[in-house]
């Protein structure tokens, strides 16, 4: 089985969904990671402030060279 997508990328919604499209598995990867060994990371830690809780999260993003803006806006 096949399948071919095709995208304008002269279009702007066109070339969002194929970034989408291209970065699926690092997306997948990065919230697997955020939800498996973040968590596990910060549940050794106390009174863990919630800034830090987000960095790691945004750390994972670009380890994984995800950006948000770039895939929602």
């Amino acid at each position: 089985m096949k399948a071919t997508l095709t995208f304008d990328l002269d279009d702007a919604d066109d070339r969002m969904a194929h970034l989408r499209a291209v970065q699926s598995t690092e997306l997948a990867l990065a919230l697997w990671h955020i939800m498996y060994n973040t968590k596990k990371t910060l549940e050794e830690k106390t009174d863990q402030d919630l800034d830090e809780v987000y960095e790691a999260f945004w750390k994972v993003l670009e380890e994984y060279n995800i950006n948000l803006d770039k895939l929602i806006i």
